[in-house]
């Protein structure tokens, strides 16, 4: 080797000893050898050069692609998938090396196939990699049985486990896998097996991790086992099970430090804490330690304000209370105050609770709802053939009250609340409110559940064709007379004369007054 050429690899490899430069000489001019010696130079550091696992790739590769057996089984024994970054031709080293059955090539290539198989959802190359980590397992591989195992216990929860996951994971964690009492732990934890959820718990390493800390505090305080004391500090880590947890059992008695004895201000601290997190559950137990007859902190305000702010949070109990409470009070002459409903109407927040509870499975706020309602009547007298008709005229002369008729036909509206309302000021987003008496025409209030797409789209239409009117008494009733009168000229074209409107039904004088006898569903 020349000086210059000496000097410029040295340049290079300004760390290198002058026994490895004729390695790399041979190794750049193409030598497969050498590839492999310069490889493994890197892999392990020496002479010089530090400890690489890229570079040593990169030599190691270049060797394996001309034959070099050493060179590819070096590959699946020694270089984790991260070092070879973007190269594919990892995956082929790693074949070559798990067909000879080299058992860290096998739990590689099982890995990187694991994770393709998981991000594709192609089932063969589950089931190779499977087969690939089953074998190293069978040979001992701790990393193998880790995988594995873990693979199965999520594969069992979809019901197409093995029954042998528990014992692989017990196997990796026996051989210095701590991680795999974690995995136990929940497993058993999810299955209600209590003692072994118990005893894993125990095993984790890092039990100041809140979540691991709740578990182990709630199963050791189940079981009467020492270790209840660790609920306080994952609440106190602010987890929130933890803080929901010991404010019930601070409310009801059997706390960690005070078993069978009551303590209501500690309750309280951890239950608000629990709320400050978003806690429906923890807003609902302080409207009932707040209500309790035989609670020292009985407060009927309080307990009205968190009942509330349960409903409001999607307590479904709560949901049905606050709707209760606030119906009694409107059928006694009184109204819930803002602060603890809002500025909503609060019909409007009562059927909202109503549904709410309705939607996770409450029969009574069902039955409540159907009670306030009512059903959707609509125009009368005419079949779907005849409203086509009218449809089609009206569409033709007067457009605007065209909107006004598929507003009515979209949420069951009267002909009498179709030609009078105000869509801008009856939309509530979710509820339609059909209130005569904000234009002081009759006590009457109606509220639609606005539950479909089309009746979302026919009220948008109106309130963008329409605008918002006028809302003085003498202006509602003008208008309402010329709209009343178009639209019975509109149906004796449509040859539907007297069929809408009944002969005494309406009356231009008296247009607000409802025919005798009918009774109509308000809240």
């Amino acid at each position: 080797m020349g000086a210059s050429e000496a000097k410029n690899i040295e340049g290079e490899n300004p760390m290198a000893s002058r026994a490895v430069l004729p390695i790399i000489r041979l190794a750049r001019s193409g030598d497969a050898h050498s590839q492999f010696q310069l490889g493994r130079l890197y892999l392990e550091g020496g002479h010089g050069l530090g400890a690489n696992a890229a570079t040593a790739y990169l030599w190691l590769a270049r060797a394996a692609a001309q034959g070099c057996e050493d060179a590819w089984r070096l590959i699946g024994e020694r270089i984790p998938a991260e070092a070879a970054g973007s190269d594919r031709q990892v995956i082929r080293w790693y074949e070559l090396a798990a067909e000879q059955g080299c058992v860290p090539a096998q739990v590689k290539l099982g890995k990187l196939l694991l994770a393709r198989a998981q991000a594709d959802g192609a089932e063969n190359t589950m089931e190779r990699a499977l087969a690939l980590l089953r074998s190293a397992a069978w040979a001992g591989d701790a990393e193998a049985r880790f995988e594995l195992g873990r693979c199965l216990l999520q594969a069992k929860r979809n019901g197409i486990g093995d029954l042998s996951a528990c014992r692989l994971l017990e196997h990796a964690y026996a051989q210095g896998r701590r991680e795999a009492a974690r995995l136990l732990a929940d497993h058993y934890w999810e299955t209600r097996n209590l003692d072994l959820a118990h005893l894993w718990y125990g095993r984790c390493v890092d039990l100041s991790e809140p979540e691991t800390c709740f578990r182990m505090g709630l199963l050791s305080s189940m079981l009467g086992l020492p270790g209840a004391h660790l609920l306080e500090r994952a609440a106190g880590a602010g987890h929130l099970p933890a803080c929901e947890e010991l404010g019930f059992r601070y409310a009801v008695g059997g706390a960690a430090g005070g078993e069978g004895t009551r303590r209501l201000k500690r309750a309280v601290r951890w239950l608000e804490r629990a709320t400050a997190l978003g806690s429906a559950k923890a807003c609902f137990i302080l409207a009932m330690l707040y209500r309790h007859p035989t609670s020292s902190l009985r407060d009927r305000k309080k307990a009205r304000l968190w009942l509330f702010e349960a409903a409001r949070a999607g307590h479904g109990e709560a949901a049905l209370r606050a709707a209760q409470t606030i119906l009694k009070d409107l059928a006694a002459g009184r109204a819930p105050s803002p602060a603890e409903i809002g500025p909503d109407d609060p019909d409007v927040v009562a059927v909202r609770f109503l549904v709410e509870a309705r939607r996770q499975g409450y029969a009574q706020a069902a039955s409540l709802l159907d009670d306030i309602l009512g059903k959707a009547r609509g125009p009368r007298g005419t079949d779907e053939e005849g409203w086509r008709r009218l449809m089609a005229v009206v569409a033709r002369k007067d457009e605007r009250l065209a909107v006004r008729l598929r507003l009515g036909g979209a949420l069951g509206l009267t002909t009498r609340e179709l030609l009078l309302i105000d869509p801008c000021r009856a939309d509530r987003g979710d509820c339609f409110v059909v209130d005569f008496r904000a234009l002081r025409l009759q006590p009457r209030r109606r509220i639609i559940l606005v539950e479909t797409p089309g009746q979302r789209a026919a009220i948008d239409e109106a309130q963008h064709l329409l605008g918002e009117g006028d809302g003085s008494p003498a202006n509602w009733a003008r208008e309402y007379r010329a709209r009343y009168r178009r639209l019975r000229r509109l149906c004796r074209r449509a040859g539907l004369t007297q069929v809408l409107f009944p002969r005494g039904e309406y009356d231009d004088a008296r247009f607000a007054m409802e025919p005798a006898g009918k009774k109509t569903a308000s809240v």
